[in-house]
């Protein structure tokens, strides 16, 4: 029985050579273009290199941070237009403020239990005094909001969003006197623009006493001169400087409460600071309602409870969104998008409210937005 004559080795090592020339030639003919059989397939682009795939998921992050942040500003707005309703079927700024509160402050321990953590913060053995500065951040911010509240039901919609949409320059001025933050020319120029931002949109009587027309607005569904919110053929000036203020030391309340929070720093979970807000919000609410003698009224129809309870469900949402993105989009395009919501004020004000700005409130408006995201942009910049 005859068999195969084995191969030399020398001449295997050449076989191989050869198939292996053969493969790559194919393969360099397939990646330039030159393939002429169209039994071989164009190999796959090569997997993107970490670098490139970690530069995707930036870019994906930063976005749903930015998505984040508009639905916080479109949820504020929605809240205050929501705060404006009930004012208007004659419940009390305070009383919307407490079902606000009691809202939040299920929906944060809520949010706590979930998360693990405990609602009232770490104990002092885990960060010292924290629990303190919680009570002063919730006491801070409880005020800014009752604040605010109270000046949306004096003021129009539009106005009262973008006199608190001063927060940035108060919590510039806090932290130069408290922090020994540097508060340059600069500073200076932006913070005097904006307040003449704000006697634009106020017009107190003393300065524009000699023009009649402005300050008002004008109801569309009559087209005749109205004080929007306060209604009548005549704005009520001395109300609307109140709400002002209310407007202007609700956003000073929600610096300072700001300035807490960079003290209580990043190590407690954000939930924990809305069980707090809510918590002290709660007791400022009743306290000041017993003091200032408000009437209350208990809600009977179904779209009144709605309205109230909807209050509170808008400001948890805005709060876990706005964290969120805060937390995923950089700090500068996250402050343009996080002020959007004066924008839609602004439209919720002429669309639900019939409320149309005259020229000098617009360019005051201009104004106090401006300065104060300018002067925003300018100190993250300069962390």
């Amino acid at each position: 029985m005859s068999s195969a004559t084995p191969t030399p080795p020398n001449e295997q090592t050449k076989l191989i050579d050869s198939r292996q020339q053969s493969f790559v030639s194919e393969r360099t003919d397939v990646e330039a273009g030159n393939n002429t059989d169209a039994s071989l397939v164009p190999l796959p682009p090569p997997p993107p290199t970490t670098a490139a795939a970690e530069e995707i998921s930036n870019r994906s992050m930063v976005l749903r941070g930015l998505l984040a942040m508009g639905i916080s500003a479109f949820g504020s707005a929605v809240m205050a237009a929501l705060v404006k309703a009930s004012a208007k079927n004659s419940f009390p700024s305070l009383e919307i403020v407490f079902f606000r509160s009691v809202v939040q402050l299920i929906g944060g321990c809520i949010g706590a239990m979930m998360a693990g953590v405990n609602p009232l913060g770490p104990p002092s053995s885990e960060k010292p005094n924290v629990r303190w500065w919680l009570t002063l951040r919730g006491f801070g911010g409880a005020l800014g909001v009752a604040c605010h509240f109270t000046g949306i039901t004096m003021l129009p919609l539009s106005d009262a969003s973008v006199f608190f949409s001063t927060v940035p320059i108060m919590t510039a001025l806090i932290a130069y006197f408290v922090l020994g933050e540097p508060y340059t020319l600069v500073d200076q120029i932006i913070s005097v623009l904006c307040v003449l931002g704000v006697v634009l949109i106020s017009k107190p009587a003393s300065i524009f006493s000699t023009l009649p027309i402005v300050g008002s607005y004008y109801n569309i569904a009559d087209a005749s001169v109205t004080g929007g919110l306060l209604g009548g053929e005549q704005e009520d000036k001395v109300t609307k400087i109140w709400g002002a203020c209310f407007s202007l030391a609700g956003a000073f309340c929600a610096a300072t409460a700001y300035i807490i929070i960079r003290r209580i720093g990043k190590g407690v979970h954000y939930t924990v600071q809305v069980v707090h807000l809510g918590l002290h919000l709660t007791l400022v609410s009743v306290v000041a309602m017993y003091f200032s003698g408000q009437a209350v009224k208990i809600p009977t129809a179904f779209s009144e409870w709605a309205m109230l309870l909807s209050v509170g469900l808008t400001s948890v949402f805005l709060q876990m969104f706005l964290t969120v993105g805060l937390q995923l989009a950089p700090a500068g395009p996250a402050t343009l998008v996080r002020n959007l919501d004066v924008v839609f004020s602004y439209i919720f004000s002429i669309v639900l409210f019939n409320e149309i700005p005259d020229f000098i409130g617009i360019l005051g408006s201009i104004l106090v937005v401006g300065c104060s995201l300018s002067l925003s942009l300018i100190r993250k910049a300069r962390r």
